[in-house]
């Protein structure tokens, strides 16, 4: 997974804020930067992140809470999309790296 983080404008040269958007590829991650900075948004940075924490990775067929991780879209300024629909993301599942909306985190498997 990649994050988007905007760079800190009291101290440019120093840490980044908090991160504003998830992509699951760097490709993605880019493309979204480029439609950012056309916004008017300032320079974001991309930081790679592995976020599977379990390698025996099973089906998911239910909302587990140490594993699906709630997004909160109030806070993401580019909501990321569902791996298996166009609706946004209201999950990061832990176990297979992937965000997934609301009808899709009870029912999806490792692919």
């Amino acid at each position: 997974m990649f994050l988007i983080y905007l760079k800190n404008q009291q101290n440019p040269g120093g840490c980044l804020e908090k991160p504003v958007a998830l992509c699951p590829s760097y490709s993605s991650a880019r493309k979204l930067c480029k439609r950012m900075m056309a916004q008017g948004y300032p320079r974001p940075e991309v930081a790679e992140t592995v976020m599977i924490v379990d390698l025996d990775v099973q089906n998911c067929t239910r909302t587990d809470t140490k594993i699906h991780i709630p997004l909160d879209l109030n806070k993401m300024a580019f909501p990321a999309r569902c791996k298996k629909c166009p609706s946004n993301a209201t999950y990061f599942c832990n176990a297979h790296s992937e965000l997934y909306c609301t009808d899709h985190i009870t029912n999806h498997t490792f692919e």
